[in-house]
């Protein structure tokens, strides 16, 4: 972790605001992941029935 912060701290503060938009992206990206074969998808749903069975 170290070596990432000084090489965040070398950055201009341009870089800085692009690496933040690049991330602000991939993040947008990968919030709802999709799921490629079926069994993927009933998994999530099975586990996301139970969390919310869990909270009611």
């Amino acid at each position: 972790m170290k070596d990432f912060k000084d090489e965040y701290n070398s950055l201009t503060e341009e870089e800085k605001a692009n690496l933040v938009e690049e991330y602000k992206e991939y993040k947008a990206t990968k919030t709802t992941g999709q799921h490629i074969s079926t069994k993927s998808k009933i998994n999530d749903v099975t586990n996301t029935l139970k969390i919310v069975e869990n909270e009611v």
